[in-house]
């Protein structure tokens, strides 16, 4: 036993780069457990990932350095079928923290078994089996990986499958998020969206890579390779990316209770029928509420201020924030977060048409119209006017500028 211990021990560079990165990880998912108290669930299903993604590394770690391993830890390398069911319950617990997970979750994680059952049985093949992948008789393409062609399938309609629910999670949580929210910067999970894309490139690359080796190209990237590589990455970019996402405030009247300040109950307005306190709007219900928001928003400007929630509007207006988001919907044709961003732009246009504030950088002009980043306001200005602030600065300096400060209220909208 001495002996074993200190005998020397040689690991290859890519092995000591998967350790380094490895323990980067597990420090940086240390910290996340300490900091990230809002959403303990989702946090659950971050660490079931991170496990799973960091037991493949090791997995694949050890197939390199011990090749007499290879067969056995076969069987367990089937867990990566859990890595597409894993990311989707956590994008569900991050889009819907309150909302329970499908009855019967349980089964989306029984095919990783059947298949490491379908490998302990499957092992050892004839070289005449009919179920053996065609590859080329290299180095490159062993038995084994001709055996798993299968296994190989599997993961990736997988991987592939759930990211693709997941990225349309997260794009129905995207347009709530626009429906009470005038700033989306921290909240709408663009790295999460990032790692969803990064798994079905991975998948795409892997069969790209299956389909060359068809062709009768040299493997010198398989597709498994590719699969092991991308769980570390992926690990590494949910312990950094998650350390930098802030709690989700979905505007509920349970968080606005929270901040410590009493909920009014929504004033009544005239001509709005008993059945539609609790539900919706009729239509002159709605007339009235747009009116006085149309007022608010011409007297008090409350878009100035920067990150401000349809829950914040709702409590000037003495209404529920459903009923100022439905009467937003059904007059303006806007979510929340561009009809308010409108007003903003709005604003922007005549700060730069006015020369007193010539002293002002772009920027500045941006953060004072209520935006709260650089590249919102832009996106923004462009999308309204077709140009960038600076372009249109300089065409108002040059005498060109125009701009045609029609608001919502100067339209005419008919309610359905």
């Amino acid at each position: 036993m001495i002996q074993w211990l200190y005998q020397p021990l040689q690991l290859h560079t890519v092995s000591l780069m998967l350790l380094a990165l490895l323990l980067l990880c597990l420090m940086l998912f240390a910290v996340l457990w300490s900091l990230w108290r809002h959403n303990r669930e989702a946090l659950a299903w971050f660490g079931a990932l991170s496990s799973v993604c960091a037991v493949l590394a090791l997995f694949y770690l050890v197939q390199y350095e011990k090749p007499e391993w290879r067969q056995q830890l076969y069987t367990l390398v089937s867990l990566q079928m859990w890595l597409g069911p894993l990311l989707y319950f956590f994008t569900l617990k991050m889009v819907k923290p309150e909302q329970a997970l499908p009855r019967f979750w349980g089964w989306h994680l029984l095919p990783a078994l059947a298949l490491a059952l379908l490998w302990w049985l499957q092992w050892p093949l004839a070289q005449t089996d009919p179920s053996l992948w065609s590859c080329m008789e290299d180095s490159s393409c062993s038995q084994s990986y001709a055996d798993r062609w299968l296994h190989r399938l599997s993961a990736w309609l997988s991987i592939g499958t759930y990211s693709g629910l997941s990225l349309q999670q997260l794009h129905e949580h995207h347009q709530r998020l626009k429906q009470q929210h005038s700033a989306l910067e921290h909240i709408q999970l663009q790295w999460l969206r990032l790692l969803c894309q990064v798994f079905i490139a991975a998948v795409l690359l892997s069969f790209g890579s299956e389909l060359l080796v068809l062709a009768g190209f040299p493997l010198y990237i398989s597709g498994a390779g590719i699969q092991a590589f991308a769980p570390l990455v992926s690990l590494f970019m949910l312990s950094y990316f998650g350390l930098r996402q802030l709690p989700l405030q979905l505007g509920t009247a349970q968080q606005a209770n929270s901040s410590g300040t009493a909920q009014r109950a929504p004033m009544p307005l005239q001509g709005q029928d008993r059945k539609y306190q609790t539900s919706s709007l009729t239509k002159a219900a709605a007339e009235q509420l747009w009116q006085q928001l149309l007022e608010l928003m011409q007297s008090q400007k409350p878009y100035l201020e920067a990150g401000l929630k349809i829950a914040e509007l709702a409590q000037q207006l003495e209404q529920t924030p459903h009923h100022v988001s439905e009467t937003i919907n059904g007059h303006a044709g806007l979510s929340f977060y561009d009809f308010i961003n409108n007003y903003r732009v709005d604003e922007a246009a005549r700060l730069l048409l006015n020369r007193k504030y010539d002293h002002w950088s772009v920027t500045d002009v941006g953060f004072q119209s209520g935006f709260n980043s650089n590249s919102t306001f832009f996106a923004q200005f462009k999308k309204r006017l077709k140009q960038t602030p600076k372009q249109f600065r300089e065409q108002r300096q040059q005498g060109t500028a125009s701009y045609d400060f029609a608001k919502p209220e100067d339209q005419q909208w008919s309610q359905s």
